[in-house]
């Protein structure tokens, strides 16, 4: 489940606040899990990225769940052996990570 953090943005000096879009919280345990079977399988978010023509920076931020991307999510799963982004994120909860 992701979690959205509203935040408030100051116009001017008159107290006057706009809301702004929702930003994701990063799924700090998640990513790193990622990063770490990643390591483990000898890759690294570049190796990802060059094989899917992204930044590594876009790899990264689909692992910490701060953007959603299918094609990345695929390709972070594939990279690690799984079919889909959700045989991957249920192998990690099948390992007993806390979530």
């Amino acid at each position: 489940m992701k979690r959205i953090v509203e935040t408030r943005k100051k116009v001017s000096d008159r107290r006057t606040f706009v809301e702004v879009a929702p930003r994701r919280v990063p799924e700090r345990k998640q990513g790193a899990w990622i990063c770490y079977q990643l390591k483990l399988a000898g890759l690294s978010q570049g190796d990802v990225a060059m094989t899917l023509g992204v930044s590594q920076q876009m790899v990264q931020r689909v692992a910490y769940g701060l953007v959603t991307s299918a094609r990345v999510q695929k390709g972070i799963a594939v990279a690690l052996g799984h079919k889909h982004w959700s045989d991957l994120t249920a192998a990690r909860q099948g390992q007993g990570v806390a979530a």
